[in-house]
């Protein structure tokens, strides 16, 4: 009983770690976006109409010059500017920690563990076969 409690201690003590967690602070570069849109619309016409007309009346003769001017302008004129901002996100980043000496031999020792146990099982299900 003492052995199967001093296995169990063993394999808990090689399997258990801890590790916590540091925030590591990053320098963001902050990019600035401007643009400058600018959009111009001239449109400029003339519509000239000119007609000629005679007529009579009794003895007289008239006559009617009349010219027809319209005049259509149409300016447009856009500015925008925009600049954007990018908003600044925290990110969590997980740095992993180096392992030092000790980790690697509890590593080791884990492995070397489970080594062992399988070939101890291994003999005990061997040597039940045998007897049969």
């Amino acid at each position: 009983m003492k052995t199967k409690l001093l296995i169990l201690a063993i394999i808990a003590v090689c399997s258990a770690s801890c590790r916590s967690v540091r925030t590591i602070t990053v320098d963001k570069p902050i990019y600035i976006h401007d643009t400058l849109h600018t959009e111009s619309v001239r449109v400029d016409s003339v519509e000239v109409t000119k007609w000629h007309t005679e007529y009579m009346q009794g003895d007289t003769v008239r006559l009617i010059d009349s010219v027809y001017i319209r005049q259509t302008s149409y300016k447009h004129d856009t500015i925008r500017e925009i600049q954007e901002k990018p908003v600044e996100v925290e990110k969590v980043v997980e740095v992993e920690r180096k392992q030092t000496k000790l980790h690697k031999i509890m590593i080791g020792s884990g492995v070397a563990l489970w080594l062992i146990v399988f070939v101890v099982a291994t003999g005990v299900i061997l040597r039940k076969l045998e007897r049969r």
